[in-house]
């Protein structure tokens, strides 16, 4: 095979093995189909013939009874033995080379997958021990995808050689060698994506070139079609090429990728039901990190982990070194699918997987959060997979849960993708009402209050008509719909639905029910907006108080709560006392909470604040960094908070003398904050007033003076005349002009300031700082009497 690549370690392994010692050997290359290792044996057979020229190489296709009487009679022709009536051609094949004075020679049986065909049932005479010759001048090597098999073959385990995909260079050599489009190559982005996407398999990797050379295609456009839909990489995969270093004519051995382990799935469910079952569920889950209490049960744990076995056994499956998750190659997680469709049991398997995933997901409690966590991704997979289905098939109950908890992990955004099928639930359905408080909660939680609190009415106005007054699934409804009230401004209105809840809830439940402390909370909130800061500091006291004694320190509702508690103690003033409870609250929050929670964001700002308070500049920037570090895809709809800190941030370095990386920082804030929502005409002139600033600090005058005069034009339509913030913006960009050296137009804005700020009489405009600067701008404009009055008058 003169397109053979790399391998090095183990061939150098397997001929060690075979050749090391003087006595009979017995080695096994195991491996997933397609992985290579008839090539292998091919290549040992090469280098054997070349390196010890006195041995013989047989070669023995394993690919069924047949095939193996048919080489042994061929050989036993060749060499002029007979076997008689009495022995079988395979028996007369192992008595032939088990003769003394034979000469050496290496055996080669290859494809040795199935376990009935070398270890008959109930016919122990026929077992491959039985009939394989064995000669101390003689070598055996078998190929097999099935390491079961293979252990059960050698009795020695260290003789038992497993093969994995290439390596990254391996494969890149391959493809190399395999490719007519060399210019391909050039794009090694291309490349390397194209063999992640075939799991470095050289059976997938020879499959795709075969594909590419006689279409004319690039590795671009391969990769195109390859990566458009699943049906086109199926139909890609499953498409037959020449390979004349492969058996021509075998079902065992399909050129085709999506095919050539449908062999393998039969013999599995031959020899191991459950083993099958377990294959056909992961078809509808996510091939990666698969927890095992997520699978299917057996009678007994046992069976479970013995059929676990048999999957790794065919290198379907690979344990995680340390917590025992498995994960499947995405093309065999493929080929899974597809030959559960084939056989007709992927639309029965994808519902009873939606059945298990009801019976064991979490409904989202956060003490159970990192098994949900490891649950989630392959619950989601499942979710999609029934988007088109309609009631009673659709998993309603999985979509709650799964939404909770994405809802619980701060991921907005993917919660609401998921809850908008809810809708095709009857009105007036339990199930509809609760899947609809929830997304309202989201549509709350990423800001879309007028969709939120639409849907919240529509949720509160039907469980009126539906459930008793003091019912708690009919307060939460409305506790929910009183945050979005006071998000939106309704204080009134958020107030009065708080209140009433409290009142009911206190009268139905303990006074450590969970609804019961999180409407004092968020009363505490209305309080403090209402200068009532006293009465909204008890409050929270209270509600944690009762936490600490009820709940686990790491519990989401307690952390929430002190988070709460330590920004009051900050708004009182207390900075101590607020400083002291963040900091604890960040070692526990890093915890709990996956990165960009909004929790840790909150803990992480406010820290930040408070540092700022007390001077400590540094560990308020790092703070500030490391939450703009966080990618858009961590921050989901939590972005906006992310470019609050960013302001944060943006106004530190100013104060710092870091004026360049203010001015990167400001200039990103502009544009992000725009992408994600509408700015009000004022928060786009402070926007421009802080780049202005930081322009000013950092010597871009340029820049400064375009910023500052758009700014000066933009507030004479937004802002009223001779108003502070007005006339500072003027003041600033008379600064401008004079470290431009523009001397006409600094002396004629600054005239103007200078005479409304003595009408104005406010402190904070510095008068005699103004005149000194209009008298710089006389005197470089070579005004010097009116300089001259102007110091006379100081």
């Amino acid at each position: 095979n003169r397109q053979f690549v790399g391998r090095t370690e183990v061939l150098e392994e397997l001929q060690g093995k075979l050749f090391d010692g003087d006595e009979f050997q017995k080695v096994a290359l195991a491996g997933l189909g397609g992985i290579g290792k008839t090539q292998i044996a091919m290549q040992i057979a090469f280098w054997v013939k070349q390196h010890k020229p006195d041995y013989s190489v047989f070669w023995l296709p394993a690919l069924s009874n047949a095939s193996i009487d048919q080489a042994c009679a061929e050989f036993m022709a060749r060499h002029g033995g007979q076997h008689g009536n009495s022995t079988s051609p395979r028996e007369s094949f192992g008595q032939y080379l088990s003769l003394p004075g034979i000469g050496k020679w290496l055996l080669i049986v290859d494809n040795a997958d199935d376990m009935d065909l070398l270890f008959p049932p109930g016919a122990v005479a026929q077992h491959v021990h039985s009939w394989m010759p064995r000669n101390d001048q003689g070598r055996i090597l078998f190929t097999t995808r099935s390491s079961k098999l293979a252990f059960k073959v050698i009795s020695d385990p260290q003789y038992v050689v497993k093969i994995s995909e290439m390596s990254p260079s391996e494969a890149k050599d391959y493809l190399r060698k395999s490719l007519y489009r060399q210019d391909s190559l050039q794009d090694d982005k291309t490349v390397v994506e194209l063999l992640k996407n075939l799991d470095y398999l050289p059976l997938a990797i020879k499959q795709a070139t075969a594909y590419m050379n006689e279409n004319d295609l690039t590795i671009a456009e391969y990769l195109e079609v390859l990566q458009n839909t699943e049906d086109d990489m199926v139909e890609l995969l499953r498409s037959e090429f020449r390979d004349d270093t492969r058996y021509m004519e075998s079902e065992q051995c399909q050129n085709a990728v999506a095919t050539t382990w449908v062999i393998s799935f039969r013999q599995i469910r031959g020899i191991d039901w459950f083993a099958a079952h377990l294959l056909s569920f992961m078809a509808c889950i996510e091939p990666k990190a698969i927890p095992q209490s997520m699978l299917p049960q057996p009678e007994t744990r046992q069976q479970l982990t013995s059929s676990i076995g048999t999957l790794c056994s065919y290198g379907f499956l690979s344990k995680y070194a340390g917590d025992g998750m498995l994960e499947m190659h995405r093309l065999v997680h493929l080929a899974t699918r597809t030959w559960a469709k084939s056989e007709g049991i992927m639309e029965r398997m994808a519902q009873l997987s939606a059945t298990h995933f009801d019976q064991i997901f979490s409904n989202g409690n956060w003490e159970d959060r990192e098994l949900y966590r490891q649950y989630l991704p392959h619950a989601l997979v499942i979710i999609r997979e029934h988007e088109e289905d309609a009631p009673p098939n659709y998993p309603y109950r999985l979509i709650y849960c799964a939404a909770r908890c994405l809802i619980y992990d701060g991921r907005f955004s993917e919660a609401l993708k998921i809850l908008k099928q809810s809708a095709t639930l009857p009105e007036k359905n339990f199930h509809l009402l609760d899947m609809q408080l929830l997304l309202g909660s989201a549509y709350h939680a990423v800001g879309d209050l007028n969709r939120a609190a639409q849907l919240l009415e529509h949720v509160v106005k039907l469980q009126s008509e539906l459930l008793p007054e003091k019912d708690e699934r009919r307060l939460r409804s409305v506790f929910q719909l009183a945050l979005v009230y006071r998000e939106n401004r309704q204080r009134e209105e958020s107030l009065c639905l708080l209140e009433s809840v409290l009142t009911a809830a206190r009268r139905s439940f303990d006074e450590d029910h969970p609804l019961t402390l999180r409407v004092q909370l968020n009363l505490a909130v209305v309080y403090h907006n209402d200068d009532r800061t006293q009465e909204a500091l008890d409050l929270i006291k209270h509600v944690v108080n009762i936490q600490q004694r009820t709940l686990s320190e790491y519990h989401l509702s307690r952390l929430a709560s002190e988070i709460l508690l330590a920004q009051q103690y900050l708004r009182r003033g207390e900075i101590d006392e607020g400083t002291r409870m963040l900091e604890t609250l960040k070692v526990k929050g890093d915890a709990a909470f996956t990165s960009g929670h909004i929790n840790r964001l909150l803990v992480d700002r406010h820290l930040a604040e408070a540092y700022l308070t007390e001077h400590r500049v540094p560990d308020a920037i790092h703070l500030l960094e490391e939450i703009m570090e966080l990618s858009d895809e961590t921050l989901g709809a939590r972005k906006s908070e992310q470019l609050e800190a960013g302001w944060l941030l943006a106004e530190t370095y100013l104060d710092c003398g870091q004026p360049g990386k203010a001015v990167e920082l400001l200039r990103y804030l502009m544009v992000a904050w725009k992408e994600i929502c509408a700015l009000s005409d004022s928060e786009v002139l402070d926007c421009k007033w802080e780049l202005a600033r930081a322009y000013r600090a950092n010597g871009q005058s340029n820049e400064a003076v375009q910023e500052l005069e758009e700014l000066v034009e933009a507030e004479e339509e937004f802002r009223p005349e001779d108003t502070l913030t007005r006339l500072l913006t003027r003041r600033a960009l008379g600064q401008a002009y004079l470290d431009n050296g523009r001397w006409m137009e600094a002396v004629d804005t600054l005239e103007r300031v200078a005479a409304k700020s003595a009408r104005v009489n406010d402190p904070r405009l510095r008068l005699a700082e103004v005149y000194e600067e209009l008298s710089i701008a006389y005197e470089a404009s070579g005004r010097l009497d009116e300089a001259i009055c102007i110091e006379l008058f100081r």
